[in-house]
């Protein structure tokens, strides 16, 4: 009688590995619109009709005054800097001020004179769409 030997089989099993891959991708997938909050700002509202932006820069003040470009936090003297960066690693970026609606007026102003020393003339306001109350 003949004893058959058996080989190794050196394929790699790659069942598990793709089981864990489709664990994650399904956690991200559910994860993701929750790590998009965003900085909580309540707009003002105007009944003006949106003018798209492609890509905007997007310069933020919440409710206690603190600055926020595309997201981060930014010291006021540290603003200039923040928006000459993002400017030089895409040019032509339009630049979008998102101020809460219960800040003073001049810290608004305080801010687009910044913005406007940064070198960029253009600065949009952004608003929420409806009638304004």
């Amino acid at each position: 009688m003949r004893r058959e030997r058996f080989a190794p089989i050196a394929d790699i099993n790659v069942t598990n590995l793709v089981d864990v891959a489709l664990v994650l991708l399904i956690v991200f997938i559910i994860a993701a619109p929750a790590f998009k909050g965003g900085i909580p700002v309540r707009l003002p509202r105007a009944s003006a009709p949106p003018v798209p932006a492609a890509n905007p820069v997007i310069v933020a003040l919440d409710a206690e005054g603190n600055l926020f470009v595309d997201g981060s936090p930014v010291p006021p003297d540290d603003l200039r800097p923040a928006l000459v960066r993002s400017r030089l690693e895409s040019p032509g970026r339009p630049v979008l001020l998102e101020a809460d609606k219960e800040l003073p007026y001049g810290r608004v102003i305080e801010v687009m004179d910044r913005i406007r020393q940064a070198g960029i003339a253009d600065v949009g306001l952004v608003v929420s769409p409806g009638p304004a109350p």
